[in-house]
Order: C-alpha cells, then sequence, then structure tokens
C-alpha cells in the first residue's frame, strides 16, 4: 500500500468518525425506547414493580439533596434514562434535557442500588421534580 493510500483511508475514517456516533439525544431515545418494550414483557414488569418499591425514596432523597441547581436554572423537572447493571447498581445516568445542573443527580445516582434486572444492558426512563426552595 503506497504512503497516498493509507493517507487517503485515513483521512476517510477521521471524517466518517463522527457520522458514524450516537448522539446523545438519539442515544438517549434509543435507551428510553428499549425500556419502553422491556417493560412491556412479562420479566420487564415484574422488574419495574420491584424497582417502583424502591426508587421512591431514592427520588426523594435526589430531589431534596441535587434539586435546587436545576429549579435555579429554570427546570420542574426533568427526564432521566437509568442505565441498571447486572448487579442492579445503575452505572449512568443520562438526563434530558442534558445540562449541567443535574450533575449533582448523575454522581448521586450513579451506584445506587436497585434490584437486579433480569437481562442486561438495562435501562429505566424516569422523571425528577424540582422545586425551589
Amino acid at each position: 500500500m503506497t504512503r497516498a493510500t493509507i493517507a487517503l483511508l485515513l483521512g476517510l475514517a477521521a471524517t466518517s468518525a463522527p457520522a458514524q456516533e450516537e448522539r446523545y439525544e438519539e442515544r438517549w431515545v434509543r435507551l428510553a425506547d428499549a425500556w419502553t418494550a422491556a417493560a412491556a414483557t412479562d420479566a420487564g414488569g415484574a422488574w419495574q414493580a420491584e424497582f417502583e418499591r424502591v426508587h421512591p425514596a431514592v427520588q426523594a432523597d435526589a430531589e431534596r439533596r441535587c434539586g435546587r441547581a436545576g429549579a435555579a436554572a429554570g427546570f420542574n423537572s426533568f427526564q432521566a434514562v437509568l442505565v441498571i447493571g447486572r448487579d442492579g447498581r445503575v452505572e449512568e445516568t443520562l438526563p434530558m434535557p442534558p445540562s449541567s445542573h443535574f450533575r449533582c443527580f448523575e454522581r448521586f445516582l450513579r451506584g445506587q442500588r436497585y434490584p437486579a434486572p433480569p437481562s442486561q444492558p438495562w435501562q429505566v426512563q424516569v422523571e425528577f421534580a424540582l422545586e425551589r426552595r
């Protein structure tokens, strides 16, 4: 292979890489859609019921600890997709809209424990309410 061919191939790879990357919003929608489909299954519905027993306490604590920054920025609420690991721990939180005002939520939720999901990767869509205090 000549140097010109290598340079051409590297150039093509570099210019096509951003087109192949999934944008944040596209990933969020894909994960939220996957949750909707998974929750409609018997195993997903059973997991969702267990999740809903645990989540209200976690949600209230997160809103109490972290809600002020988002509310001060003018947000009343936001949705998030939580990516749940094999052991039930939150591995990633994707807020929508994406905002630095929700970083506290991301840090707080990472590692929070929920029931172990029926398969992996597993995600769940949640909503957080923000109150000005």
